[in-house]
């Protein structure tokens, strides 16, 4: 059971890192210009900026965020979907 307890509390954690992340990138629009562009160009991209500003955000929590609806696979990488950050409500 504490297993589990660790393993759900995890999961809110990583959604909310994500949603904190998708709130800074719609409040500022530089940010929001590097995470349109090419430099980031699939998740780890992604996540090397966010972690450049402070968040603590990994590979595997826009995986699991919301059954994979930010997320396309392509052969063994995993890209953002385009404006990935408007498909989450605050």
């Amino acid at each position: 059971m504490a297993l589990s307890m660790t393993v759900n509390l995890r999961n809110l954690m990583s959604a909310q890192a994500v949603i904190d992340l998708a709130n800074a990138i719609k409040a500022d629009a530089n940010l929001k210009a590097i995470c349109a562009s090419n430099r980031c160009a699939d998740v780890d991209d992604q996540c090397a900026v966010a972690k450049q500003k402070g968040f603590d955000v990994h590979p595997h929590d826009f995986d699991e965020f919301s059954n994979g609806d930010l997320v396309e696979s392509n052969d063994e990488d995993t890209f953002l979907k385009p404006s990935w950050w408007d498909r989450i409500s605050q």
